[in-house]
């Protein structure tokens, strides 16, 4: 097999001497049509391939926030974890805003609203500097950059938390050190307030505890309330594990009876724009497989008309008809080699041009054209077996021809 794809190789190479017009027609017929497909494609993945990524990014963007007065057990928040479609889920205490008391020596005190955080919040992401996976700590806060200016305040700086209560008539409050662990950037908040901070969930939960005149060993804190009671929230914070996870907890939550806010529309545009190209990309396929196919079959058909008396007295020698298959289809495969390779360099420069007119003119696109290499040279390989693939079909053309016919030239 090895030798009879080497000579295949050198007739192809030299036919292409003596035909070189002919030749040249045949590639570029075939780079006409691919050129628009694969520019398609980069615009594709250029347009709705940053997109998608700028969702994603944003954390705000596949935040399901519930809307409402509502109690969650401990078994809510369980069935969420075990969720596919659930990324991260955490309770919080109340359902607007647990504000507390910040304050630092040399500055005013702030009120700022305090969220529940833990391992693996999303938000955790994008603080300043990046923490990682790591356990959030008791005592360890994330305040927004708003809240770190007020402040002055870098990471390894200690804020102080005043919590305050009135009972009988008499104002008591407690104090608490709390070590900054990370600034978060504004953008990761979405539509939560600035001024915010995350915090341990359990201090939180203790907190709340103090709040109810209910005793906080743990920190010292006394309380006249002792009874106890199964662990309730009002709110929670989740995220979606992708886009498309975002629409089926919207409609599940609302079979339940509740009613959450999402990114449902931003998610549906990016959503429709790539399903328009993709109508596109499949109809610029047809038309570019249709006549690729035809260009293949009428090379290979070329192939067999114009060496015919040579294919004739290789089928006297004793070569069988695949054989004499491969004389034909190897010339048309390195035709769709070198079509598909020039497709993917004139690709390169348009996508180059493309980006260049449309740069800094498409809001959150940086690239409004892009392909990856991997991409080009997976499109290469298919247009390669696909001409191959065609030109066999084509070959069909050879079974007419007679041993007999070479005979004159013996």
């Amino acid at each position: 097999m090895a030798p009879i794809i080497y000579v295949s190789i050198k007739l192809a190479l030299k036919r292409y001497k003596r035909d070189w017009l002919f030749a040249m027609c045949f590639i570029f017929s075939v780079m006409a049509l691919l050129v628009p497909l694969l520019t398609v494609m980069g615009l594709r993945d250029g347009i709705i391939g940053t997109l998608s990524e700028r969702l994603i990014s944003d954390p705000s963007n596949l935040e399901i926030v519930p809307e409402g007065v509502r109690d969650y057990d401990l078994a809510f928040f369980q069935n969420l974890e075990n969720d596919p479609d659930v990324r991260f889920v955490i309770p919080n205490t109340r359902n607007f805003a647990f504000t507390l008391a910040l304050g630092k020596p040399g500055y005013n005190t702030k009120r700022v609203a305090a969220r529940s955080t833990k391992k693996g919040d999303p938000i955790l992401d994008y603080v300043e500097p990046a923490v990682g996976n790591e356990e959030v700590g008791l005592f360890d806060i994330y305040p927004s950059k708003t809240v770190a200016e007020f402040f002055d305040a870098k990471p390894g700086d200690t804020l102080t938390v005043t919590v305050s209560r009135t009972l009988n008539g008499y104002l008591e409050t407690q104090n608490l050190d709390l070590a900054v662990k990370g600034i978060i950037p504004l953008w990761a908040l979405g539509d939560q307030d600035n001024s915010m901070m995350l915090a341990n969930l359990q201090l939180l939960e203790k907190i709340e505890r103090y709040f109810e005149d209910r005793p906080v060993p743990e920190l010292g804190w006394p309380g006249n309330r002792m009874e106890t009671y199964p662990a309730r929230y009002q709110t929670f914070r989740l995220y979606a594990s992708e886009l498309d996870a975002v629409e089926r907890l919207r409609v599940r939550f609302e079979r339940g009876g509740l009613i959450v806010k999402t990114s449902a529309k931003e998610i549906a545009n990016v959503k429709s724009l790539d399903s328009a190209f993709t109508v596109v990309f499949f109809t610029l396929l047809c038309v570019v497989g249709g006549g690729a196919f035809a260009s293949a079959v009428s090379g290979s058909i070329d192939q067999v008309a114009k060496n015919r008396k040579s294919l004739a007295c290789l089928n006297l020698l004793g070569m069988g008809k695949f054989h004499l298959q491969i004389f034909t289809s190897v010339q048309v495969t390195i035709s769709g080699l070198i079509a598909a390779v020039g497709a993917c360099g004139f690709y390169l420069v348009v996508a180059k041009i493309l980006n260049e007119v449309f740069y800094g003119k498409m809001r959150d696109v940086a690239e409004v054209c892009r392909l990856s290499p991997e991409k080009l040279l997976i499109s290469v390989g298919i247009v390669v077996i696909f001409m191959t693939l065609a030109s066999f079909y084509a070959n069909k053309s050879l079974s007419d021809i007679e041993p007999s016919e070479g005979m004159r030239d013996v």
